[in-house]
């Protein structure tokens, strides 16, 4: 017979059986379901995607999830190849089996992929290994070392003819960094660090590296009069590449709009959840163009001397009478006041007053403002006040700002002994702001003060390396030496980062291996104190001469200079919890201190300290 009718050996035609094979095909809609299935499929794993990344899940459950779906292709076209077509319901025996067949199948191809996974990622692991010199610890990955929804905000460049304007391109690197604060999802660098980069030639992986962070948000500001040219870029530190950027020509009318629209594309693109309404803007702000520039202006300029914290101040009474109910700025001045407490020319008890003024006035405009809450709490406690400040750091957290705005909160529970609470605190700040000064001096101190030597050092030594010069490290360098009995001053340990050649400590040196001559040297160095310097100058030089006083045997002289510092810098009082002033907190006078100044109202309210111990009705102990 001829070769079209030839039967093959089923006994049908080899043309019938393609037509009623595609017939099928079609009448049970198998291209449908298949591209149906993989529709869902995909809808599937972005959906994954968007949950895993809000929810920090590891790269296996992505993994897995593919693989399944990829698994469960066969069984969708199987499914449809028999039930496709609405009038076949019943799951047949052979129909069964084959269902079972791929069920199998796809178990078989999913432990394989799985094991193929493991045995590359074993593999990169031992390579890494090998590669790594004895002695030393194979890095990471990039990817897990950095949060992945950890952003720095770096400070924008000024492109701008005026070089005036870079203080205003500061400030709107600030703010663009506090709305980003208050999505509850992103963990955000504070400004101390992510402007230590301002003008950095430094990669975006070493960046990365020293801020702990995921992704890096930067750009550029060009102002022409009432014209804004923004340009904004968002990159994945892991990759290297820029996962969005976006470029703004707008009026300066429209800058709290350009703001919020960089804040919203950057949430989008980390794949997370705003927590607020994405129109709304940091409370407290304001909508005169004119007083916002000048508030820019000034939280742009650096607090580091007393000129410098004059002119922000100038600046932002300028704010203040452009627009009277400006609640940031009411809080910037605040905070501008108390620093200025420093000046020796200057009233501190007024100084004092106007500050706690202005942080009322910032909280009765904008209620719901941490920051105004902040600059209260930062208030009280600069005067001592603890209960009030404890209060109102609650009430800063309560809204949401997981800073604490510099960390106060943390400093406050190191003062009134909570030692342990306070160094946890201190740990998240400096995960947050790993280059801010104060930060890494306060945990410093709090890990002396629970007796961790050792890593107390090794905070001190790291700090050496990053800041040049280092107040705050020289003066809890001293008083954690103080406490070890084995190290000498004569050495310069490294940790404190200053010489003790010259005065007031060259002659209490020279004396240091005979305790009475330098018992009697401490005692003439407290007494010869320089009173025309800064106070805070005074204060620290009184309290590290105590601190070597309590070293030699005089706990009084020690006592004495917490008594006589504690009016001038309240906040001073955190190192009372040092190891070297355990003699000093057995002595009665150390009881009647803490009375006067208030920390006894304060434990009995939120809890006792974790050195001392209440007994009877009205007494306590303290180690």
């Amino acid at each position: 017979m001829g070769g079209g009718g030839e039967l093959e050996s089923g006994g049908a035609p080899s043309g019938d059986r393609a037509t009623s094979f595609w017939a099928r095909v079609r009448s049970h809609k198998v291209i449908q379901w298949g591209v149906g299935y993989l529709g869902a499929a995909f809808a599937a794993v972005q959906g994954a995607d968007l949950v895993g990344n809000a929810f920090d899940w590891p790269d296996v459950v992505g993994r897995a999830l593919i693989l399944a779906l990829i698994a469960g292709l066969p069984l969708a076209v199987a499914l449809a190849w028999y039930h496709g077509h609405r009038g076949l319901q019943r799951v047949s025996k052979d129909e069964l089996a084959v269902v079972s067949a791929l069920v199998l199948i796809g178990a078989v191809f999913f432990a394989m992929a799985f094991r193929l996974t493991d045995g590359a990622d074993a593999s990169a692991s031992a390579n890494a290994l090998e590669a790594t010199p004895p002695g030393n610890v194979a890095p990471q990955n990039v990817a897990e070392t950095h949060p992945p929804n950890s952003i720095a905000v770096l400070p924008f460049a000024n492109i701008s003819s005026d070089s005036e304007q870079e203080y205003f391109v500061d400030g709107l690197s600030e703010e663009l960094m506090n709305q980003l604060a208050q999505v509850r999802a992103l963990r955000v660098t504070a400004r101390t660090s992510a402007f230590a980069f301002k003008g950095t030639t430094e990669t975006v992986d070493k960046i990365a590296g020293q801020l702990n962070v995921a992704h890096v948000l930067a750009g550029s500001v060009r102002k022409a009069g009432d014209q804004l040219v923004i340009t904004a870029e968002l990159t994945d530190t892991t990759t290297g590449f820029n996962t969005w950027s976006k470029a703004y020509n707008r009026e300066l009318k429209d800058i709290f709009a350009i703001q919020q629209d960089i804040a919203r594309e950057v949430v989008t693109a980390l794949k997370v959840t705003f927590g607020i309404d994405e129109d709304q803007r940091v409370p407290g702000s304001t909508d005169n163009l004119d007083a916002y520039a000048m508030y820019l202006q000034a939280t742009a300029r650096p607090q580091a001397s007393i000129p410098a914290a004059q002119a922000a101040l100038d600046v932002t009474e300028q704010a203040l009478t452009l627009d009277p109910n400006f609640a940031l700025a009411w809080a910037h001045k605040a905070g501008l006041l108390l620093f200025l407490r420093n000046d020796p020319r200057r009233n501190g008890t007024e100084l004092q007053a106007m500050a706690e003024q202005a942080a009322q006035r910032a909280v009765e405009l904008a209620p719901d403002s941490p920051v105004a809450h902040a600059a209260m709490a930062n208030a009280a406690s600069t005067r001592g006040d603890w209960r009030t400040a404890e209060a109102k750091y609650r009430q800063v957290l309560a809204r949401g700002d997981p800073a604490e705005r510099g960390g106060g909160y943390g400093l406050l529970q190191l003062a009134v002994g909570h030692v342990y609470a306070a160094r946890d605190r201190l740990l998240l700040q400096r995960q947050r702001d790993p280059l801010n000064e104060a930060a890494v001096a306060f945990l410093a101190a709090s890990e002396d003060s629970l007796g961790n030597f050792q890593a107390a050092i090794a905070e001190l030594e790291r700090g050496q390396q990053l800041f040049r010069p280092w107040f705050a490290g020289w003066y809890n360098g001293v008083l954690t030496l103080a406490g070890r009995p084995e190290f000498s001053f004569r050495d310069n340990p490294s940790a404190v980062g200053f010489s003790f050649a010259n005065p007031p400590f060259a002659a209490i040196v020279t004396n240091w291996d005979d305790p009475v001559a330098a018992r009697d040297a401490v005692r003439t160095a407290y007494a010869g104190i320089d009173e025309s310097v800064m106070p805070i100058w005074r204060v620290l030089t009184r309290l590290q001469i105590g601190a070597l006083a309590a070293r030699f045997g005089d706990p009084e002289l020690a006592m004495t200079s917490f008594e006589e510092t504690f009016p001038l810098s309240p906040g001073q009082i955190y190192a009372i919890w040092r190891p070297v002033y355990r003699d000093m907190r057995k002595l009665p006078r150390f009881k009647e201190f803490v009375r006067q100044i208030g920390l006894v109202d304060y434990w009995k309210q939120y809890g006792w300290p974790d050195m001392c111990r209440p007994f009877g009705e009205n007494d306590f102990e303290c180690d």
